[in-house]
């Protein structure tokens, strides 16, 4: 289980319910003025925080999730998440992730459904019946990004993956070479071109 140690300049952690009012915020915080997202969620909206409320309520207490956090070391402040989903059949063999768990809002942009329903689709045909952890959503608090948060996460969400002995896959609109970049993983080959736009595979630990 991942824990907080004292000489991690950026201590990550696995999020408890006193968590979840600084997650529901964590959207906006990291994305805004991002307009795409700002459409699909709404940071005005109440009924959209009430329902990340539930979504992470119900999360950390699944043993499929990991929900990591990035802690601010001098406040304790969450100022980073990753959110993983493991899929391993017929154990976790659900196909949603994070945002499925509770039921859209009407305020929730109606694409959201149904690039949900893709997401899901492209992961089970990629992976088949490997097991793998699904990156759900990673998300910096703006007034810290640029200072490796993002990369610690990743980091940790890796670590957390071999120890399962699982691989990791996730879509991703804009930061496809980022993650590259960390040495995530690789992009899928041609046979899946028309769905391998914005994913990233990380295969599991061998050995």
């Amino acid at each position: 289980m991942p824990t907080t140690t004292t000489t991690d300049p950026i201590p990550i952690r696995q999020a408890t319910p006193s968590d979840i009012p600084s997650l529901t915020t964590i959207i906006p915080c990291a994305y805004n003025p991002d307009a795409f997202l700002n459409k699909i969620f709404p940071p005005e909206s109440v009924a959209i925080r009430d329902w990340w409320t539930q979504v992470y309520s119900k999360a950390i207490g699944l043993p499929s999730y990991r929900i990591l956090v990035a802690v601010s070391s001098t406040a304790n402040e969450v100022i980073g998440v990753l959110t993983l989903h493991l899929h391993r059949p017929p154990e976790f063999g659900e196909q949603g992730g994070l945002c499925t768990l509770v039921p859209l809002t009407a305020d929730h942009h109606e694409a959201l459904k149904d690039a949900l329903v893709e997401q899901a689709r492209d992961r089970a045909t990629l992976m088949r019946q490997e097991p793998n952890f699904q990156v759900d959503l990673l998300g910096v608090d703006r007034a810290f990004q640029g200072r490796g948060v993002g990369r610690r996460l990743v980091q940790r969400a890796c670590e957390v993956a071999d120890q399962e002995g699982a691989a990791v896959f996730l879509q991703t609109t804009k930061a496809r070479e980022w993650y590259l970049g960390l040495g995530m993983g690789f992009v899928p080959d041609k046979t899946y071109e028309d769905i391998a736009g914005g994913v990233v595979v990380r295969p599991a630990a061998s050995g």
